[in-house]
């Protein structure tokens, strides 16, 4: 029988995933919910900047730098929750054992890695897994929160 699957983030997370796994599944599976819909506000946020920088207005702009400082920004943060939501989804997995319980609390694991990124898998024997997330926004090793960044504290 395989072991649980570690997880080691690219971003600075407001809690580990031994931490996650203490919490209720009622709380993880809330806090998933609420971060699939800030990135949702966000990439919408995205499109919005992203189709004005492109716009004739935003291309004669000449004070545009602030617009893409945001857009950057937001990338940033989508990427730290997109990987939040992988390390809640495998606590989780950890805590429920496998994949068959997540369904029951409408999370199909499979959709979680292919949206927010993921993967992982044994290795020859292993009882210890491993989850890699990449992320599609720039990678930054220790990006620090926001202090308005909300949600689940420990």
């Amino acid at each position: 029988m395989a072991g649980p699957i570690s997880f080691t983030p690219k971003h600075t997370q407001p809690f580990t995933l031994e931490e996650a796994m203490q919490l209720e599944v009622e709380t993880l599976t809330a806090e998933i919910n609420r971060l699939t819909n800030s990135i949702q506000h966000l990439s919408q946020t995205q499109d919005e900047l992203r189709g004005y920088l492109n716009s004739e207005e935003g291309r004669s702009d000449p004070d545009t730098g602030e617009v893409k400082k945001a857009v950057e920004e937001n990338e940033e943060v989508i990427a730290s929750q997109s990987e939040r939501i992988s390390l809640i989804t495998v606590a989780l997995m950890n805590k429920l054992g496998g994949e068959a319980r997540l369904e029951h609390y409408g999370l199909k694991l499979d959709e979680v890695f292919k949206k927010y990124g993921g993967g992982g898998g044994g290795g020859g024997g292993s009882d210890t897994r491993t989850a890699t997330i990449p992320t599609s926004a720039s990678t930054v090793e220790s990006e620090a929160q926001s202090p308005d960044d909300e949600g689940l504290h420990l």
